[in-house]
């Protein structure tokens, strides 16, 4: 009676434990190229700030600014950009991660209007352009697609991911007692399989935490939008306001700017032990205009806290008192969470080499179910060509849209590039019998894809002692090309 009792019990524990890992292998299969290439191009993203560093070496250091460098730097930004500076002011103070004065004019931080970086005078010393670095942060955020599509897809694949790691995790009853265990030296498949579930489970943490904030920033203004609708009954403006501050009146009649440095000191009172983060200025040199300057405490986690003043020198909104709730904090730290802007470059490293475990559980994933399919005597060639363009072609997509960068001045020219290197591997898939040589092609491509940019980046700068800086990233592409040679199939 007592084992006719266990059966019936155990029978529907499997069966929701086989539907979890059906509906798991549905979902991966349907996001795993998007996931997979959100995650690579994810695992880049983090080093931005050294990727920008890596294509202008020659950027001037400002650790310490002298008093009257806010000001010169904006009267110099209104005279190179009259047009983009006549609508917006932002100037971007060093940090220790990045010792550069950055100012822009009609855009913030490089993306949009004119940039240019300042010295601790304040002068503005070398335009900024980091065309390969704007490539991966924008494949990134929004696949670069038009009018936020891609930035939805990104958003869902997001959460996609995040039902994966819960799915996965609640149908491995035993991942966490066997840890440790992998099997090496027998069948393919349950060597991936113990690689994709190992790996799963000594990055779950990370994993949780990247997918949820990702799918958080992406879908952040549908999210914002509801709350909006809900609580500020639809008034947008109104909820932006309390988030951010006041947003600026278009009164467009002159009216010069006011003093900086009081604004600035005023704002100091309140926080003495804060440093400075930003300041803006909406509409400047008119009625309408807004002087917004933020301050950042020592926790990098806290949002920097916002005072707003008026184009009269008045303060009209500060995020300080009253202070930001639980909520609001949460919100604003998610994008130093989500690319590990918080903690440094030793930060930094670890969730570079997190999100390259997040790449091999993506591919280890996708190959499981191949293997399965085999050994049940199903296989799907097809899919599996097409993962391999997928899996090396991503890769090497990005590794020429870099190397296009460097060498050409096009603007679009890395987004082309990566296009046409994701079609062509794509339709080279869709031959038949081509699937070994597909594979070795593609990581002999990457492999001297990689070496040719750490060349020819070192031939450009090869005249600058500058290229000292350079040589942690170039030293990283070139481990990358030996390790892809490295896993090159012996024939």
């Amino acid at each position: 009676m007592n084992k006719k009792t266990t059966t019936s019990t155990a029978r529907p524990a499997k069966t929701w434990i086989a539907a979890l890992l059906a509906g798991h292998s549905a979902l991966g299969l349907s996001f795993c190229a998007l996931i997979y290439l959100i995650c690579l191009s994810g695992t880049l993203a983090v080093f931005e700030h050294e990727l920008q560093r890596w294509e202008q070496p020659l950027l001037p250091i400002a650790t310490e600014l002298a008093p009257q460098a806010i000001d010169t730097a904006i009267t110099q930004i209104r005279q190179k950009a009259p047009t983009d500076a006549a609508s917006s002011i932002t100037i971007t103070l060093p940090t220790q991660d990045r010792p550069q004065m950055l100012v822009s004019a009609g855009g913030h931080e490089g993306k949009g209007g004119h940039d240019w970086y300042a010295d601790g005078y304040g002068r503005l010393v070398i335009e900024a352009r980091h065309p390969a670095t704007s490539f991966i942060a924008e494949l990134h955020t929004g696949l670069h697609l038009p009018l936020g599509v891609g930035t939805v897809i990104i958003g869902l694949s997001g959460m996609a991911l995040l039902c994966l790691i819960i799915s996965g995790t609640l149908a491995h009853a035993r991942m966490f007692k066997d840890a440790f265990k992998l099997r090496l030296g027998g069948a393919r498949r349950l060597q991936l399989a113990d690689m994709h579930n190992r790996l799963g489970t000594w990055a779950l943490p990370f994993a949780l935490i990247i997918s949820f904030t990702g799918a958080f920033i992406a879908l952040f203004f549908f999210m914002f939008a509801g709350v909006a609708t809900t609580t500020y009954r639809g008034d947008m403006g109104k909820a932006f306001a309390d988030l951010a501050g006041p947003f600026p009146k278009h009164d467009r009649r002159p009216q010069p700017l006011p003093p900086i440095a009081p604004l600035i000191a005023q704002a100091r009172l309140a926080m003495p032990m804060a440093t400075m983060d930003t300041l803006d200025i909406q509409q400047p040199g008119t009625r309408g205009q807004q002087i917004g300057i933020s301050l950042r405490e020592a926790n990098p986690l806290l949002a920097p806290a916002r005072f707003v003043f008026d184009g009269d020198g008045r303060q009209i909104y500060s995020s300080v008192a009253p202070p930001f709730s639980a909520p609001q904090q949460l919100l604003l730290a998610t994008q130093p969470v989500h690319y590990g802007w918080f903690g440094g470059l030793g930060v930094k490293i670890a969730y570079g080499l997190l999100g390259i475990v997040l790449c091999v559980v993506t591919s280890t994933g996708a190959r499981v179910w191949l293997e399965r399919r085999r050994d049940k005597g199903r296989p799907a060639p097809t899919f599996e060509r097409l993962w391999i363009a997928v899996k090396w072609g991503q890769p090497l997509g990005i590794a020429l849209a870099v190397w296009i960068a460097l060498v050409s001045t096009g603007a679009i020219a890395p987004t082309l590039v990566w296009v046409l290197v994701s079609a062509a591997t794509l339709l080279a898939a869709a031959f038949r019998g081509a699937q070994d040589r597909l594979d070795r092609w593609l990581r002999i491509a990457l492999a001297s894809v990689l070496a040719v940019v750490v060349v020819s980046h070192l031939w450009i700068w090869r005249d600058s002692e500058a290229i000292l800086v350079s040589w942690p990233i170039d030293g990283m592409i070139l481990i990358s090309a030996i390790m892809v040679g490295f896993t090159l199939p012996r024939r």
